[in-house]
């Protein structure tokens, strides 16, 4: 497993798989190890992914596997839809529902490629996210002598091909957000 592999950006208390698959700083992702995989039908994965704050069976049964080790690596549950090799690293520090939560994108689904940028299927993915006319609020940006300041909120104009949101901002700007740099929230 590569070092892009081993670390996930987890988010605390996610309400849907959406909130999971948002531009971060890569500082603030989490090594991990998965110890265990938890393999849902179709349905059952539609429904754990559109609502992350109920409490599931699967989830009680192995929390007590899911902890902190003392090398700061977090060892969580892997929950996937049967057949595929994206899924949900699931953290529920002793919950019965993930209170914290990242995307996973299957070994095969590479979010960066070798130069550093985002490959082909997160940039698409990021289009998918980010249709123009997406209304969205600054969360981070990683610009010194940018105006921008979290709280700011926007339009989406459209997604180029290295992953960067290019968003009209309400104040006037039109200053992109970065892939992996910067942090936005869809409203």
């Amino acid at each position: 497993m590569n070092d892009f592999y081993s670390t996930a950006f987890f988010v605390k208390h996610p309400f849907r798989i959406e909130d999971l698959k948002v531009p971060h700083r890569y500082e603030t992702r989490k090594r991990f190890a998965v110890v265990k995989t938890i393999e849902l039908s179709k349905i059952d994965y539609d429904n754990f992914v559109a609502d992350l704050c109920v409490d599931r069976t699967f989830i009680e049964e192995n929390k007590g596997l899911c902890r902190i080790d003392e090398d700061g690596v977090w060892l969580c549950l892997l929950v996937k839809q049967r057949g595929r090799s994206d899924g949900v690293l699931v953290m529920p520090d002793g919950r019965d529902y993930p209170k914290y939560a990242a995307y996973y994108p299957g070994e095969e689904g590479r979010a960066m490629s070798a130069r550093g940028f985002p490959s082909k299927e997160t940039v698409f993915r990021l289009k998918e996210q980010y249709p123009p006319g997406t209304r969205v609020e600054l969360i981070y940006m990683d610009d010194p002598y940018s105006k921008l300041k979290p709280g700011d909120q926007g339009t989406v104009s459209y997604v180029d091909d290295i992953g960067t949101v290019h968003i009209d901002w309400d104040c006037g700007s039109s200053l992109g957000v970065a892939y992996g740099v910067d942090m936005i929230r869809k409203l």
